[in-house]
């Protein structure tokens, strides 16, 4: 009569598609459904002093529930022990033994680590030995007069995962990935079970949590009259000297402090400056040179600067704009005119 083996197993992961398939001639196989089982972080979001290498963002004891099996062994026969491994996913590489502990990447993942220990009962020691994989033919030297079972294991139903960060983030970071999987063995003479294995994957979200806020005007309305194309000639284009230039100042305040930026100037850029709504009317911006070191004109080929945020995460922009025509000035159709300059900060 064929009896059920019950295997407690945790964070088992499927290396490779291949090892999933579980079901065939002289295998163990998995009656109680799921073989995996999630750890869901949600959506972490960081703060610029957890967005550092090394910053464990996850730290958890973590459990599975019974995994119930039916195996293909010699009922009766004598089995010596049973033997228990881990083995990471082979998508994963090494990173270091940081802080004691054994480090792989997470799978399609260049800024996290993941480091994933499991308990396993030892009757030499009487106690549970925490292992961390990879480990490989552990036995836990309990002689089983049945190889086939009953059995219940208290083995790998315990274990611990920590998640570390490698490196900072700039934006929101996504992840799903299966990092490697617990499997045991009953081991009899001349042939062992297959083993039955749990995956347990990570899913979850990295926000680096960066924002910023503006403050000042940059927006410009007016109307202008037959006398505002006085003082412009017929070249194209038409720049006037006695139109003083409209000089903006905006700050710029983030949550981050001391780090490169880059000021993105948006908008409706033409070859020499911002459009308007008034037809043959653009305007010509240029950044002051105490804020980025020399005088930058902004336009579609050059809009995005180079700069840092202080140590309270602000930055002063200022940048002053005229007028200039883009058609002479007798096909300049005069009426109200507005443009308005937008300005957006990028991480790097």
């Amino acid at each position: 009569m064929i009896k059920s083996v019950l295997y407690s197993m945790i964070m088992v992961f499927c290396v490779v598609y291949s090892e999933c398939s579980l079901a065939g001639p002289g295998d163990c196989i998995n009656t109680s459904g799921n073989q995996i089982a999630d750890v869901r972080l949600g959506n972490v979001t960081l703060s610029q002093s957890t967005n550092t290498p090394n910053y464990i963002i996850y730290d958890q004891e973590v459990s599975t529930s019974l995994l119930t099996a039916l195996c293909d062994c010699d009922e009766n026969s004598y089995a010596s022990h049973t033997r228990f491994s881990g083995v990471k996913n082979s998508y994963s590489s090494f990173v270091d033994d940081w802080n004691g502990f054994i480090w792989y990447t997470v799978p399609n993942t260049n800024y996290l680590a993941y480091s994933l220990e499991v308990d396993v009962y030892d009757e030499s020691y009487g106690s549970f030995r925490r292992l961390n994989i990879p480990f490989s033919g552990y036995s836990n030297h309990v002689p089983e007069s049945n190889c086939r079972g009953p059995s219940t294991l208290s083995s790998l139903t315990k274990g611990r995962l920590q998640i570390r960060l490698l490196r900072s983030i700039i934006g929101t970071e996504s992840f799903d990935a299966p990092l490697g999987y617990f499997k045991m063995r009953r081991e009899q003479t001349p042939t062992s079970s297959s083993p039955i294995i749990r995956r347990l994957g990570v899913v979850g979200s990295l926000t680096s949590g960066h924002y910023c806020g503006v403050t000042g005007s940059n927006s410009v309305k007016n109307t202008f009259k037959t006398e505002f194309l006085t003082g412009f000639g017929d070249q194209i284009p038409s720049e006037n000297s006695f139109i003083p230039p409209l000089t903006t100042v905006v700050n710029i305040i983030c949550n981050y402090s001391l780090i490169p930026v880059e000021i993105e100037f948006r908008g409706d850029f033409s070859e020499y400056g911002l459009k308007t709504n008034l037809d043959g009317v653009e305007i010509k911006s240029i950044l002051s040179a105490n804020v980025f070191g020399t005088n930058y004109i902004i336009n579609n080929t050059t809009r995005k600067f180079q700069s840092s945020l202080d140590s309270n995460g602000l930055k002063r922009v200022q940048f002053s704009s005229a007028p200039i025509l883009t058609k002479p000035k007798s096909q300049v159709t005069l009426g109200e005119y507005s443009a308005t300059m937008y300005i957006r900060v990028n991480f790097k």
